[in-house]
């Protein structure tokens, strides 16, 4: 699984005594590979804070429906506006003769725009248009609601004209679709809940929902849910429902007004209101990584954002911009990447990866003798390096792990006197100081308890919801067999951070874990493993090693008993028990369900310490830009003696100064 190399870039690396060096480095304002939105409130008006949805169709016109208070009919509202943004007129609404209104919902893609509403008599309206909003038909009767008391509606399109509708009654979900052109029988889902108290739907291969309201023990949830069209799910049938959020019965929190789209990833915005003083309606945002579907249930711990509102937000975004609406407020956010070239004021870097201790560090240095950062301002950004060489093709690079800004520091140098003759704050640099994945996870933490009991979900599931909880996508395409087999029972209690979480799924499969770029990757070393890179001590020969250091050491533990109900499983390295004694690991959690789990624990447990605790060597090398921890590498270093020896790569330490022509890494290694 090393990282694949172009031709030029692998053979001048064999050549770094001789060659220059080549670094990048970018700051993007970016959040676990996830845009991160700032949002500006281009209107607050006057309008009564009531029912309220909202559509962008193909040409980008911001098409919005409201409902008036009581005292005014319950009337429907409506307006579009074509190219909308910061000197548009948001307060301008037409009325379009319905009146008793109860819900409204509405959907757009490409050309066509579909609005519906329920009235005071049960009745199911609905219109569309297929030019954008600019003309409509008539409002036409479906049938009828069983009850006036809807507690939300939403709708999708299907790319092929499809449309379904979903609305909600106490603890019943209902389903209208229009297959064809013509307009089907409603149906109803089969879970049993508590009351539910909003919904919101969007179509990608399947009607992916979310759903807010409280199970049959009145704790207050937010699940995921998928009607079947033959994708993710069964065509038909529905999906179990799946924890997004939770609070206790006994907690002053519930959920309301769920919106979910997927205009790049999965979008979520809800209502979570604290019942308690100081009253709260407060607006929450979540997403899934970019390349997660609806049936994994994949999403960023959920974030408050200083916006309250009772009746929720709409979100629907086109081009360049996302929109969060209300019935009287509009805001605005740039949906696309800002970044940040710093490579031409790049000084030093200096990074330290090492999963095996769980962390890792990245140090920034740049010029800032003419000033240009003295107004810095990026905190929470993501840094991207690539580390590479200047090769005949050009300048080729391979990017490393991201990380994160958390500190940044103004420096001037010593006192000397040049400096006279110089302005404050002219000469100096910028240091910037980040957090890996590592650390993002020991800051992410629950909001409610999230349990699965044994047989739901494999390790592989869990890895990739607790990612997600802070925003990252795990690939687990070269994960062990027992990574995605094993279904052990697992709680994550409230106010648990995920750190610890991922630390209890990894001591349960051989798997390590590996960070390339924002993503996560899971990758098992199996013995036997082909090797990734060759290093010899002559020049020329394969890629270069400075001096090392190659030993051996007892392994710890060297045996290894997995308790069962009924059962013990045992594993063992005889020779190392022959030489040094019993060194015994006992576990007895979780509960295996047989000795073929309990096995492939065993066998994990032994694997791990012969690789972290089975040898204890190191070298020092010119920068291999396709090195990554957890490598095999062949190593020759004939000042030392040895020839040809297979060692893992441990940690990480990469180090390149521009101004002291340092450009090298320290690598820990373990035995393969």
């Amino acid at each position: 699984m090393a990282r694949t190399l172009s031709a030029t870039l692998e053979e001048q690396q064999k050549w770094g005594l001789i060659t220059w060096p080549y670094v990048i480095a970018k700051i993007r304002r970016r959040w676990g590979g996830v845009i991160r939105y700032d949002w500006e409130n281009l209107y607050s008006g006057a309008e009564y804070n009531g029912r309220h949805c909202a559509a962008m169709p193909g040409d980008g016109s911001l098409i919005r429906l409201r409902v008036t208070e009581s005292a005014d009919s319950s009337k429907l509202y409506y307006q579009r506006i074509t190219s909308p943004d910061e000197n548009s007129d948001y307060s301008a609404w037409t009325y379009t003769n319905m009146f008793d209104v109860i819900d409204i919902a509405s959907c757009a893609y490409e050309t066509e725009v579909a609005q519906f509403e329920i009235d005071s008599d049960r009745k199911i309206w609905f219109r569309e248009s297929t030019d954008n909003g600019a003309n409509w038909g008539a409002w036409t009767l479906l049938g009828y609601s069983p009850t006036t008391a809807i507690y939300g509606m939403d709708t999708a399109y299907k790319p092929n004209g499809d449309i379904a509708l979903f609305y909600i009654d106490q603890a019943t979900v209902y389903l209208r679709k229009r297959l064809s052109g013509v307009w089907q029988d409603a149906v109803t889902w089969d879970k049993t809940t508590g009351d539910l108290t909003g919904i919101s739907v969007f179509y990608n291969t399947d009607w992916n929902l979310v759903i807010s309201g409280v199970d049959t023990n009145n704790n207050p949830r937010l699940w995921s849910l998928i009607y079947g069209d033959g994708g993710q799910q069964a065509a038909g049938t529905w999906s179990d429902l799946e924890q997004i959020m939770q609070r206790l019965s006994t907690e002053p929190y519930t959920f309301a007004r769920p919106c979910v789209r997927r205009p790049d990833t999965t979008r979520l915005f809800f209502v979570e209101n604290f019942t308690q003083a100081e009253l709260q309606n407060r607006i929450w945002y979540s997403h899934s990584p970019p390349g997660d579907t609806h049936d994994e249930n994949t999403w960023l711990e959920p974030v408050p954002m200083n916006i309250e509102n009772e009746q929720g937000l709409a979100f629907t975004q086109h081009g360049s911009y996302a929109w969060l609406t209300n019935a009287n407020t509009v805001f605005r956010a740039l949906a696309t990447d800002d970044e940040l070239d710093i490579t031409s004021r790049l000084l030093e870097v200096s990074m330290n990866q090492m999963p095996d201790r769980k962390k890792g560090t990245l140090k920034l240095v740049l010029d800032n003798t003419g000033g240009w950062y003295n107004d810095f301002a990026r905190l929470g950004d993501e840094v991207t390096i690539g580390l590479g060489y200047k090769t005949s093709a050009g300048n080729e690079y391979s990017l490393a792990s991201s990380f994160w800004i958390t500190k940044y520091k103004l420096y001037s140098p010593p006192w000397y006197p040049l400096r006279m003759i110089y302005p404050v704050g002219i000469i100096g640099t910028l240091i910037l100081e980040t957090e890996d994945v590592w650390s993002f996870l020991k800051r992410h933490q629950t909001h409610g308890s999230l349990k699965w009991a044994e047989g739901d979900k494999s390790i592989v599931d869990l890895l990739k919801i607790f990612f997600a909880r802070a925003g990252l996508e795990l690939d687990a395409t070269a994960a062990s067999d027992t990574a995605t087999n094993l279904k052990p029972e697992f709680t994550m209690y409230s106010g648990r951070k995920y750190y610890y979480g991922i630390k209890d799924l990894l001591k349960l499969i051989p798997d390590q874990l590996v960070f390339r770029e924002s993503k996560v990757l899971l990758r098992n070393p199996a013995e036997a493993e082909a090797v990734d890179w060759t290093y010899h001590s002559s020049i020329g020969n394969a890629l270069l090693v400075y001096r090392g250091q190659y030993g051996t050491s007892a392994w710890n533990p060297n045996r290894v008993e997995i308790w069962g109900d009924t059962f013990m499983k045992q594993t063992a390295n005889w020779p190392q028990i022959a030489k040094v004694r019993d060194r015994v690991a006992f576990i007895n959690t979780p509960t295996y369900p047989n000795i073929t789990r309990a096995g492939e624990r065993a066998d994990a447990e032994m694997r791990k310490a012969e690789i972290l605790t089975g040898e204890d060597s190191w070298m020092t090398a010119p920068v291999n830009c396709g090195l990554e921890p957890w490598d095999v590498i062949q190593i020759t270093d004939l000042n030392a003696g040895v020839t040809n020896i297979k060692r893992r790569v441990r940690r990480l330490k990469t180090y390149w100064n521009a101004r002291h022509w340092a450009y090298q890494q320290t690598i820990t290694l373990g035995a393969d």
